[in-house]
Order: C-alpha cells, then sequence, then structure tokens
C-alpha cells in the first residue's frame, strides 16, 4: 500500500464519511492511490468510489472542482463519475480522527478496466482521449462566469479548434 493512503485511509473515517452519505450496509474495497486515496465502496444502495483528499485540498477547492465535473457529467459529452450530494446539497464532508480533519467525498463508480500507466495506451486510446481533453475543455469555455478556479480546467489553445465539437466520448 502507498505511503499516502498508508497516512490517510482509515476504515474508521471512510465508515464515518460513508454514514454521511447515508450510505447503507457498505462493503470497502481495497484503499488505491489516485490523487486522492479512493476505495470503492459497494452497498445496497450501488457501487462508489469514495474520496479522502490530501489535506492541502480545502472543502471549497473540492466543491468547485465536483460541481465541474457534475456539469460535465450533465454534458454527456464525456463519460465521468457523478459526485453524489450529502443530505445537506453539499459534496465534501469533513471527518475528524486523531485531530486531523479528513475531508471526503463520493462518486458514483464507473465500470471499467483499471490499467497502469502506459499499459496498453495505443494510437486508439490516445485518440479517444484527445478527443475527452477536447471535450472538457469546450465545457470550460462555455462556463457563464470564468474565475480563478474554472482556469485550472482550461486546457492548451491548440484544443480550441477541435474537429469533434459536440461527440460523445468515453474511455473503455
Amino acid at each position: 500500500m502507498n505511503v499516502y493512503v498508508k497516512n490517510v485511509y482509515n476504515p474508521t473515517i471512510a465508515r464515518k464519511a460513508l454514514e454521511r452519505f447515508q450510505i447503507t450496509e457498505p462493503s470497502l474495497g481495497d484503499p488505491q492511490l489516485g490523487s486522492n486515496a479512493v476505495v470503492k465502496v459497494t452497498s445496497t444502495d450501488g457501487e462508489f468510489a469514495l474520496r479522502l483528499h490530501r489535506a492541502s485540498r480545502s472543502a471549497d477547492q473540492i466543491e468547485q472542482e465536483l460541481d465541474f465535473v457534475h456539469g460535465l457529467h450533465q454534458t454527456n459529452s464525456v463519460c465521468v463519475p457523478a459526485p453524489v450530494r450529502l443530505p445537506g446539497g453539499g459534496y465534501c464532508c469533513a471527518v475528524k480522527h486523531s485531530n486531523q480533519l479528513i475531508h471526503c467525498s463520493l462518486l458514483t463508480w464507473l465500470r471499467g478496466v483499471s490499467r497502469s500507466p502506459g499499459e496498453g495506451f495505443g494510437i486508439e486510446k490516445a485518440r479517444q482521449t484527445g478527443e475527452a481533453l477536447a471535450a472538457i475543455h469546450l465545457y470550460s469555455q462555455s462556463l457563464a462566469t470564468r474565475g480563478k478556479s474554472s482556469d485550472d480546467f482550461r486546457l492548451t489553445p491548440g484544443l480550441r479548434q477541435s474537429r469533434w465539437p459536440g461527440r460523445a466520448f468515453a474511455l473503455s
């Protein structure tokens, strides 16, 4: 298990966060490292990805990121997981553990094949990735209010002249 995952992931934290999201009868998978510690959750409510965020990320940053992901999900242009809202409406909860606040968020689980970096990434996957990045860029440019947080999602100028506007993209 990755050192970061060992330092952040704790089943007690995960279970407290899932209680706040009102997930019933959760079964926790093995934690993985993405940009956060992520654990697959299977429950009577469905399959989810529970994220335990790095301490450097504020709740506001996480909320803004997941609001953007929610917008991408609604466009149907890119296959992304849907962020799950808390009963109070937000996407992020804080769980206190050992005098530390851990921010947690929950997304629906997307089925697929997990691949390590560079494994099986041929020409077709590269094309699909480019198309998905173009769709993300087009969505970010369509936001009515652009601020500092949305600028993080801007992509290179070369993608502005995307050859694939309006196409649906999903990496399989």
